[in-house]
């Protein structure tokens, strides 16, 4: 395999604990990469809330500012 080195182990547990850190150490990036999957779907859901809350802050600024100009407007014909 590319990037690795191999050498010779002194006893069969030796490699057997190689074997199993090996196991663990690519368990632990699955792991990882799931995680970081889960978390770039989280950052999109929040990212469409974000949008959803946007529009929706617009759209109530744009009625506070008609209803204001109705009060203007009602206040100035009184």
């Amino acid at each position: 395999m590319e990037g690795f080195e191999f050498m010779p182990l002194d006893s069969k547990e030796g490699a057997e604990e190689v074997v199993v850190a090996a196991f663990y150490a690519s368990s632990h990036v699955d792991a990882f990469r799931t995680y970081q999957d889960d978390l770039e779907k989280e950052v999109e859901s929040l990212e469409r809330s974000k949008c959803c809350l946007s529009s929706s802050v617009e759209t109530l600024h744009r009625s506070m500012r008609r209803k204001n100009k109705q009060l203007i407007i009602t206040e100035l014909s009184s």
